[in-house]
């Protein structure tokens, strides 16, 4: 890494004693305010409600997972951003209605949207553009998820604890606990406290943490062995026996096929690693995982013809649209892990193979990123689009 890309990120991975304290306090009283603007609300959310409490629970989310004691401006900015983003989603959904049907699409590329970004943010890609880390953005990708996870997780056992405590006591004619566990607001303030201060705490020990992302990545990438072959096998066997074998299969291969892709991208990147020092020296799978970032394309390719013999069929609708761009996502990652080792191959160091997949990753995170938010945008219309489509089939017998 050079001198400049090392001053990314200022403080990321320094220990914050106040952080667990700071983050519980803050997402309690985050859980407490979506609990005062929805209750009220009964069943159905009326607009200004529902995107009050999206920003009041996305929001506080983002300044969590970014703030950090060298820094708070910046990520306040952000948090600013993420909850206006989703509190416009959430008014759009909300206000709908009949006339749409494709509402939690929306939500849906928002999510994928503020995902994204998260971890380009962390790594300053606002600041350094292109040149950011990718050693830093891949780093975050995985301490975020592994941080998420274990924060729900200790939310999990938190509330075990508590119902267990609350039977205890109740058990004894004490029934404070029991009491507070049936009241709305108290679940939603001690589900923020608890996710806040397991967050915290898992954030002070990043460091530790980026040792159990090359455990876990080093789990990954020995199923990738397994997964290439299985997957050879597989596209061997269409070839000779025809595609026509996955539609006599299963009626929807297209989730099914996606879904492998996106396996062999985990798989692919758990062997990549984030950098030339951290990958995977076993040239068994080494080979393994370029099997594999050669098999999504074919994969991907599989699920346009799948889909597209859906649309021939049937025409188009709201769900084959949002299908249609998940297909095109894939084929852009299909093609761009293809293109990698051939280009390598051409300049005679197959070996490099994997620079090309950690740049096409930074490349396609941030064209995914954009993509997902103008879908999340009211500028498309795919329900009118839809519409369309089928009255001009139905016009023509």
């Amino acid at each position: 890494m050079s001198e400049g890309e090392t001053e990314q990120a200022p403080g990321t991975h320094v220990d914050w004693p106040v952080r667990p304290w700071m983050l519980a306090a803050l997402l309690a009283l985050a859980g407490l305010a979506v609990h005062f603007v929805t209750d009220p609300a009964g069943a159905d959310l009326v607009p200004w409600r529902a995107a009050l409490a999206a920003a009041l629970v996305f929001g506080p989310l983002a300044f969590a997972f970014t703030l950090d004691r060298a820094r708070w401006k910046e990520p306040l900015v952000f948090a600013g951003v993420v909850a206006l983003v989703m509190a416009g989603i959430a008014w759009r959904a909300s206000s709908a209605g009949d006339r749409h049907a494709d509402q939690a699409f929306w939500v849906a590329a928002g999510l994928v949207a503020i995902t994204l970004a998260l971890p380009l943010f962390q790594a300053g890609f606002h600041r350094w553009r292109w040149r950011t880390s990718y050693d830093e953005t891949h780093f975050h990708v995985w301490t975020d998820a592994i941080c998420v996870a274990g924060a729900l997780a200790f939310v999990g056992l938190s509330w075990l604890l508590l119902f267990l405590l609350a039977q205890l006591f109740a058990a004894i004619k004490i029934d404070v606990l029991k009491t507070l566990v049936d009241q709305g607001w108290f679940g939603w303030m001690f589900s923020g406290a608890a996710f806040g201060a397991a967050l915290g705490v898992l954030r002070n020990q990043l460091r530790i943490i980026g040792t159990l992302q090359s455990v876990v990545m080093l789990v990954f990438s020995i199923i990738a062995v397994p997964l290439a072959v299985a997957l050879v096998i597989f596209l061997l066997a269409v070839v000779a026996s025809g595609i026509s074998v996955l539609w006599n299969a299963t009626e929807s291969p297209t989730p099914l096929l996606l879904s492998f892709a996106a396996a062999c991208f985990v798989l692919v990147n758990a062997v990549v690693r984030n950098g030339n020092a951290e990958a995977s020296g076993n040239h068994v799978l080494r080979w393994a995982a370029l099997v594999l970032a050669l098999a999504i394309l074919p994969l991907a390719l599989l699920a346009a013809i799948s889909t597209g013999t859906r649309i021939s069929e049937y025409g188009l609708s709201p769900e084959r649209l949002w299908g249609v761009i998940a297909v095109a996502v894939a084929v852009a990652y299909g093609a761009a892990y293809f293109i990698a080792p051939i280009r390598c191959r051409m300049a005679g160091a197959l070996a490099g193979w994997m620079d090309g997949v950690r740049t096409a990753n930074m490349h396609l995170a941030v064209g995914t990123c954009v993509l997902a938010f103008l879908l999340a945008l009211p500028l498309f219309d795919l329900g009118a689009i839809s519409t369309r489509n089928q009255l001009a089939r139905l016009g023509s017998g």
